[in-house]
């Protein structure tokens, strides 16, 4: 602190300042006290330069012991008089990035010879703030289960105390908003006997399950609305003994007359009130009854680039929004009439009443160049025009579909029309998807890695993994082929499982050969927002004998978006393991600040593209050394990809990043090759 602080002026205690030096070394937790005119730290206890990782606390300024800003401003107000307690949770960051977390309280205090001080003591609550941490990821994890699950879900205790349910068991028992949010176990339990016709046999049936801790039980109750809901009952159990029951729902008789439904099942979309796509496929059947197939019509499909429509995050409420604004720039690139939906995620459908194949191009253009001209989001566009494109709405829409997924293998926005012999494609996706089902059995999978090099010691420190698949029939697949599909099928969680179990066994090999490095891999969104993904990690680790730190995961932003709650958790596990995660993309337009604060993230991988622009003039260059000291500031390591020529290799080493990958380094190799890479001389595996 520079400026003097200001005397303090109170009736004077009567305490020594060889009392208060004698009581601060007996206190026995972290204390250190601070001279209220200079501002600097005229004693302190062992603990606390033990806990700081100093022992030259005297003379140093106050401000410089915790740099939490609701310390600085403390001191800042201290220094224009304003004198108070204050007492609150903060985090410390330790030397050599370690942080922990610690409950601090600073008060004045006033000498027998006039002169004040400021009593500073620390509480270590590392212990308390794990243990919230753990509660929190296992919430988290019980949350996306329940959500997960295709039943009404009510979980409680022993006694009946509700615990959790969600939110098909609110809207199956129609709960009111003043229930839901009442936080009341017996409002809720009230509003479900109101909604039973049988309510003494529904009590006494209640009470049955509750005395009979250990047994299951399936019943059926009937609803005044008609509905017959089927009730399974079953213990909880936690560390080999029963905690709780767990309560499963499911309508019997969903499609009664006067059912209630939901507004997708209605045709219409909940985010947009758009038509949605069993709405859209109602539609086309309609036009194909109606006669007005005879004059023609157009099918439009578009897709919109979800990371660029979604990579600056934001909740529900604004994702709609931005989808429906989309909604309204596609019908405002058609101009005769239409019929515009949503068809799910950020894809629109739209049927064109007597148009043309030329017309639904003009179309088309339209709504790309729109989009070009006023910076907007990426879109790929599907084109049919019946007959040619189908006998029925269901193969009209998939041959439209099958179009637009033409269309996303452009690098910018583009369209492309369905033609006779695009069935020819479909058979391709199936034979993938047929052949992804037993590829890992016939031994068809195999790992490809990449040496990063540390930038300060040249020496290699880890290797990426990528997957690489040689199909019987289709021979050898890129991954940008075969990993959509996999996505779409649901099989890319399993890819992913195979990846992370052969690279430890290879990781293992690596490490009984003398070689210490670190694995890298990649998982995809899908599978870090599971339940239990950063348990299923510490099982692999566990069974291939290799530790955490070993470990490095690559997550994108994109996975925060999609399910945020569950993301946050998963990395947050990781870490707490000792995994190091690292996030992709950095640099790429989508990395929010905000993101690289909440999580523990042990550094950042440089977007592809702007390490191979970082060597040529212009802006992106410029902005290469300013990302980097941004990452370094938030104590984050940077770490490039792509570093394919020896000019990108000596802009990134320039603009001061930590670790390099690329063509120029070492190349992709195989197993073999990355053995006979191995038995080269140390000299010659160096940077």
């Amino acid at each position: 602190m520079t400026p003097a602080m200001p005397r303090l002026t109170q009736a004077p205690a009567t305490e020594s300042l060889a009392g208060v030096l004698a009581a601060l070394a007996a206190l026995g937790h972290p204390a250190w006290l601070v001279d209220a005119a200079r501002g600097h730290i005229v004693a302190a206890n062992p603990e606390a330069g033990e806990l700081l990782g100093r022992k030259d606390l005297e003379g140093l300024d106050a401000e410089d012991a915790i740099t939490d800003l609701e310390d600085l401003a403390y001191w800042d107000g201290a220094r224009c008089g304003v004198v108070s307690v204050l007492e609150s949770d903060t985090e410390l960051h330790l030397s050599g990035g370690a942080t922990r977390a610690v409950s601090r309280r600073i008060a004045p205090l006033w000498l027998a010879d006039g002169s004040a001080l400021f009593l500073v003591t620390v509480r270590d609550r590392s212990r308390e703030h794990r243990i919230e941490l753990e509660r929190e990821t296992a919430l988290a994890e019980l949350r996306a289960t329940l959500e997960a699950t295709a039943d009404a879900i009510l979980v409680t205790d022993l006694a009946g105390r509700i615990r959790a349910f969600n939110r098909r068991f609110a809207r199956m028992w129609s709960l009111p908003e003043s229930v839901l949010h009442a936080g009341d176990d017996r409002a809720v339990h009230d509003w479900v006997r109101m909604n039973v016709m049988d309510v003494d046999a529904y009590d006494r049936r209640l009470e049955e399950v509750f005395a009979h801790t250990l047994s299951e039980a399936i019943d059926e109750i009937a609803q005044v609305n008609g509905a017959v809901i089927e009730r399974h009952a079953q213990p909880q159990w936690s560390q080999g003994r029963p905690i709780g029951r767990v309560f499963s729902f499911r309508e019997r008789n969903p499609y009664r007359t006067g059912a209630p439904r939901e507004p997708g099942n209605l045709g219409v979309d909940q985010l947009t009130n758009l038509p949605n796509r069993s709405g859209f496929i109602a539609t086309l059947e309609e036009t194909l009854r109606a006669g007005r197939a005879s004059a023609g019509f157009a099918v439009l499909v578009v897709e919109f680039n979800r990371d660029a429509l979604f990579g600056e995050g934001g909740d529900s409420a604004a994702g709609a929004r931005r989808l429906s604004e989309l909604a309204g720039q596609v019908r405002g690139a058609m101009r005769q009439p239409h019929y515009c939906a949503r068809l799910g995620g950020s894809r629109f459908g739209v049927l064109i009443d007597y148009a043309s194949e030329a017309a639904a191009e003009a179309a088309a253009r339209r709504l790309i160049e729109a989009q070009e001209r006023a910076g907007g989001v990426p879109a790929a566009i599907g084109i049919g025009c019946w007959p040619g494109v189908g006998l029925s709405a269901d193969e009209i829409l998939r041959h439209v579909e099958i179009a637009m997924h033409r269309a996303q293998q452009a690098t910018r926005s583009a369209f492309a029309v369905h033609k006779f012999g695009f069935d020819s494609w479909r058979r391709r996706r199936d034979r993938i998807e047929a052949g992804l089902l037993h590829a890992a059995g016939e031994g068809r999978f195999r790992l490809a890695g990449q040496p990063r090099f540390d930038t300060r010691t040249g020496l290699a420190v880890a290797i990426e993994v990528h997957l690489r698949w040689r199909d019987r029939e289709l021979g050898e697949l890129p991954a940008s082929q075969f990993m959509g599909v996999a996505e779409e099928r649901g099989l890319v969680g399993a890819l992913d499982d195979w990846v992370l179990e052969q690279g430890l066994l290879q990781l293992r090999g690596w490490r009984a050969a003398g070689h210490a490095m670190r694995l890298n891999i990649n998982v995809s969104d899908w599978q870090l927002t599971q339940p239990g993904y950063a348990r299923r990690v510490a099982a692999a680790l566990d069974v291939a004998g290799c530790t955490p730190s070993e470990l490095e995961i690559d997550v994108t932003e994109s996975a925060l978006h999609a399910d945020p709650d569950a993301a946050l958790a998963a990395v947050r596990s990781l870490a707490r393991q000792g995994v190091r995660v690292l996030l992709e993309g950095y640099g790429d337009g989508t990395s929010s600040l905000a993101v690289l604060r909440r999580l523990p993230l042990a550094g950042v991988k440089l977007d592809a593209a702007l390490s191979q622009a970082g060597a040529r003039a212009g802006t992106e260059a410029r902005w290469l050394p300013a990302l980097v000291q941004l990452a370094h500031a938030m104590d984050l390591e940077v770490h490039a990809t792509g570093a394919d020529t020896e000019a990108q290799c000596d802009a990134l080493i320039a603009a001061g990043c930590d670790g390099l990958q690329g063509r120029r380094l070492g190349p992709w190799m195989e197993e073999r090759a990355l053995a006979s890479w191995f038995s080269l001389p140390a000299s010659r595996r160096r940077l």
